[in-house]
């Protein structure tokens, strides 16, 4: 009886976790859409996401319930409701935050360490721009017929997409991932868990480390 209750609590406390990082990202995706785009020659300035928020519940609890959270905050709030839902972009979407988060999630083993917390958000955050970079070049090759053919096509592909992520990534990355990211899981360690009923995460969890295992059903789930 008491093994049912603990497998109940737990499932509970994953819902809970899941619910707060969709409810939260979904409402900051929302917000998102209404800071205006700053353009300064061929380098744009926008803020693409407020991921440190899944990337901060996912490094205090559970990586899979929060990156799960996330994603389909993102997708109900501000594709859904905004009425902008554009099926397999969307999907492509999901599935990189999702990805993204948990592995960063996974990365951190103690969230006092803010050499790791730092080094897993900015993983996360370039493993989700990096996947989305891979099928945008994908959607190219494939929509025109002898890619390789047309001369100075590739190369303008590869560079467009790679400024890009550059861009994203050392701009939203570092001040809207990483920067809140290493303050907020420091702080709120011990003192956030206890509002859910749960323990601190330690080393010794079952949630903290990434195996291959765990990177093997990442590269499934992308492809």
């Amino acid at each position: 009886m008491s093994i049912v209750q603990k497998q109940t609590a737990t499932q509970s406390q994953k819902l809970m976790i899941f619910v707060l990082s969709m409810s939260l990202y979904g409402l900051a995706t929302l917000f998102t859409e209404l800071i205006p785009k700053f353009q300064v020659g061929v380098v744009e300035f926008s803020v693409e996401y407020f991921l440190f928020i899944p990337l901060t519940l996912a490094m205090l609890f559970d990586p899979l319930s929060a990156a799960l959270g996330a994603a389909t905050g993102e997708l109900v709030f501000s594709e859904i409701m905004l009425g902008q839902f554009g099926g397999l972009g969307e999907l492509e979407k999901f599935l990189t935050v999702t990805i993204g988060v948990y592995i960063a999630g996974r990365l951190v083993k103690d969230p006092k360490n803010r050499a790791m917390v730092g080094v897993a958000a900015i993983t996360g955050t370039a493993a989700q721009l990096l996947m989305g970079t891979v099928v945008d070049i994908l959607k190219v090759q494939l929509a025109v017929e002898d890619f390789e053919a047309v001369a100075g096509l590739p190369e303008s592909v590869f560079a467009t997409e790679g400024f890009a992520f550059l861009n994203d990534l050392l701009f939203s990355g570092i001040l809207f991932c990483l920067l809140p990211t290493l303050y907020l899981v420091p702080k709120l360690y011990g003192k956030i868990e206890p509002l859910l009923g749960m323990a601190p995460r330690t080393p010794e969890s079952a949630v903290s480390g990434i195996s291959p295992k765990a990177l093997a059903v990442c590269a499934v789930g992308f492809v």
